[in-house]
């Protein structure tokens, strides 16, 4: 798939939703699915394990605490469904539309989600190891709290994204797309954010510790009590001005910026403390 889908500017910064399944490509079990959550208490704790949901709408859907154990809801549409505590270990969802679901302590170990569409969705608390996002759309997320191993979210979108507390370990978010977001006490322990684009991103009290983060981006970035560990180095990477008190980046000393000259070539990284 071409990359630049991914940066392609829409209403959330994110790829665009694919087109929905035809209704004849949806199963009549996910067509009965589809009927049960319009009855009261919706699918609340419901078994819908190792099922065939693929193009199924559920917008709004009570599923909280369901079992989506290995499903397929590839394509399907989830937008403001409410999937509190549901467990979706396994569950495809490749090109769904989850925009504003809200996913607080959900499982979603080892679920696919290339291209799935998660604008303003709230994973507070939600547990993803081993998932694979690859050019997800989470610009407007809450990840407060998330806490995953091996999450893959390259050319993933999580533009002005929110995350207290988040946890990464060992994921992969190269060329991934993190402008205007926001992280505070968060700690990415390895994995790689190379080529990633966190313009404008404000970072309070977080650790990247053995963070890949050659090629990426701070440009007009604030950072106040990050610190670097475990080998991870800006160096290499790009900014304008990377506003930073209070912060330990080794190999980087503070200095004043000067006027560029012509043999300096593109601008790289000038960490300047207090107001930039």
């Amino acid at each position: 798939m071409n990359a630049s889908r991914h940066f392609t500017s829409h209403r959330h910064g994110g790829p665009p939703r694919p087109p929905t399944s035809p209704v004849s490509a949806v199963t009549p079990f996910a067509r009965q699915v589809q009927a049960w959550a319009q009855a009261p208490g919706g699918l609340a704790g419901h078994d819908l394990a190792h099922r065939d949901l693929r193009g199924v709408v559920l917008d709004g859907a009570d599923l909280r605490n369901a079992d989506l154990t290995g499903s397929d809801l590839t394509d399907a549409s989830l937008r403001g469904a409410d999937l509190s505590g549901a467990r979706l270990r396994d569950t495809l969802l490749s090109a769904a539309d989850c925009s504003g679901a809200r996913l607080d302590g959900a499982c979603l170990d080892g679920s696919q989600a290339a291209c799935c569409r998660l604008a303003g969705a709230s994973l507070v608390r939600a547990r993803a190891d081993g998932a694979s996002w690859p050019g997800a759309d989470l610009s407007d997320a809450d990840l407060s709290g998330l806490a995953a191993s091996g999450l893959d979210l390259t050319r993933a979108v999580l533009d002005r994204s929110h995350a207290a507390g988040m946890t990464l370990r060992d994921a992969s978010a190269e060329h991934s797309r993190w402008r205007g977001a926001r992280w505070r006490n968060v700690s990415v322990i390895g994995g790689s954010l190379r080529g990633a684009d966190l313009r404008q991103a404000q970072l309070t009290d977080c650790a990247l510790d053995g963070t890949e983060l050659a090629d990426s981006t701070w440009d007009h970035a604030r950072w106040r009590a990050v610190t670097l560990a475990g080998g991870s180095t800006l160096r290499d990477a790009r900014a304008d001005t990377l506003c930073a008190p209070g912060c330990d980046v080794p190999g980087l000393s503070p200095r004043a910026p000067r006027p560029p000259r012509p043999a300096d070539g593109p601008p790289r990284l000038i960490v300047v403390r207090g107001r930039a």
